[in-house]
């Protein structure tokens, strides 16, 4: 695998979405295809600001747990349908 400039848990041009990864190998596809599975949360009413210039609101506090599929394509990791 090569390293890639590529962010999996930000959107464009916005803030850093996806928090606090973790990456799991999973078994590799009837054809042989590598893949994982990365774990992560996110704050949805997070804008990406500092969090000591945040104005205090408990919907600051909510987090959610999200998981996707990567696999190895062309040596990057990229998030598939699975």
């Amino acid at each position: 695998m090569t390293a890639s400039s590529s962010r999996l848990l930000k959107r464009p041009g916005g803030p850093v979405v996806g928090r606090h990864a973790d990456v799991v190998p999973l078994e590799p596809t009837a054809e042989g295809k590598e893949r994982a599975l990365i774990v992560y949360f996110t704050h949805p009413h997070w804008s990406g600001e500092d969090i000591d210039g945040m104005t205090a609101d408990p919907k600051s506090h909510l987090s959610h747990i999200r998981a996707a599929v990567l696999q190895v394509h062309n040596g990057d990791l990229v998030c598939i349908d699975a």
